[in-house]
């Protein structure tokens, strides 16, 4: 899967991101999928506001479209 994580302003020639922080929560009921709570009092996603209740680091690959036909 490609995602396009960092919009360069004119002028820029490099990434700035080095890393993104993906945040997932069991689904809710307002979620139209089956709700499950998980007992390990970790955030179950009423807010998306700090930490998820797992969470995964993934450093950036990057490579210059100009060069690399991807």
């Amino acid at each position: 899967m490609r995602l396009h994580i960092e919009h360069w302003p004119t002028g820029r020639e490099e990434p700035k991101t080095q890393e993104v922080l993906f945040k997932f929560w069991p689904p809710l009921e307002a979620d139209d999928a089956d709700p499950w709570s998980c007992h390990c009092d970790k955030p179950t996603g009423e807010t998306m506001d700090g930490p998820g209740h797992w969470e995964q680091r993934v450093q950036v690959e990057y490579y210059d479209p100009r060069v690399n036909s991807g």
